[in-house]
């Protein structure tokens, strides 16, 4: 069977975990959800008690990301291979199954007033070759276009708009404001802070990180042409500081292998961000930021 159809992108939603590396094995950081309905204050900060300051997790209004290719790896090992300070993306088990131009293709991954939205990628450059593949992989932007608010109880809502301090660009929470207004955020580095969503040594991740459905690994590079495969099998694609940070490789290994038969028509990933996409933080008295949350991934073949 030659023929491959589109990859398909859904954000199709509820993330429940912001998830962490502390050590060398996978573990999962159990973050709190937003209620729903919008809370008291004091609920809030229930969610993290006994410390004054809170974080959960809610659903943006935007969620927009560039994707610049997918694909899969049939090998038995992670393709993110290297020691620490030095890792590459080994891409010699791997097949894409999307490629975009040098400039990517933005997707906004929030679902609006509806519970999923589909968007159709280019077609498959190759048909995978029948057979197990134990990885999936995603190429993406280390920035962000993301839009969102928070409602409470007393009526009060506070909406994102952008803000910028020493650390970079995040989504400031403003209950003047009578809309949400997008706000650009990099994930720049691994680590405790804003545009950061793990913890581990450097602009790398040691070690995979737990999540329901499998786990996830990923590595920060700089402004390398995936067209020209100059993204993988080299360590001169590494982002070596903050600044030099560019895209996001990430590699998922899904609990159960993705199987290519001569009846597989195509593949469907989920992207998922409703109830988790969204990270939400105050003090005592205010919500003071809004920023991004990793998606979820669920990939299933057709």
């Amino acid at each position: 069977m030659k023929n491959f159809k589109k990859l398909m992108l859904t954000g199709f939603l509820s993330l429940n975990y912001v998830f962490t590396i502390q050590s060398t094995k996978a573990e999962e950081f159990d973050m709190p959800k937003c209620p729903t309905t919008p809370p008291t204050y004091s609920q809030l900060l229930a969610l993290a008690e006994p410390s004054d300051e809170f974080e959960c997790l809610g659903t943006p209004e935007k969620y927009e990301i560039t994707i610049y290719e997918m694909g899969l790896c049939s090998s038995s090992s992670n393709p993110i291979t290297g020691s620490s300070g030095s890792k590459i993306w080994d891409k010699s088990t791997c097949i894409a199954t999307m490629i975009s131009d040098i400039n990517g293709t933005k997707v906004d991954l929030a679902p609006g007033s509806s519970d999923s939205k589909i968007a159709a990628l280019s077609s498959a450059p190759d048909r995978p070759a029948n057979g197990n593949y134990n990885y999936a992989y995603i190429l993406i932007s280390s920035a962000f276009n993301l839009k969102g608010s928070y409602t409470l109880s007393d009526g009060t809502t506070y909406y994102s708009k952008q803000g910028n301090d020493d650390l970079g660009p995040f989504g400031a929470a403003d209950k003047t404001l009578s809309a949400a207004q997008e706000h650009g955020e990099e994930v720049d580095n691994i680590g405790l802070g804003e545009g950061s969503w793990t913890v581990a040594n450097g602009a790398e991740m040691s070690s995979a990180f737990q999540m329901d459905n499998g786990k996830m690994s990923a590595i920060l590079l700089n402004d390398c042409n995936h067209v020209a495969n100059s993204c993988s099998n080299t360590t001169s694609a590494k982002a070596t500081s903050q600044a030099n940070v560019s895209k996001l490789l990430a590699i998922f290994e899904p609990t159960s292998q993705i199987n290519i038969s001569d009846t597989t028509s195509g593949i469907e990933v989920k992207l998922v961000v409703k109830q988790g996409g969204y990270l939400i933080g105050g003090n005592n008295t205010d919500i003071e930021f809004f920023g991004s949350a990793p998606f979820r991934p669920q990939i299933t073949t057709f």
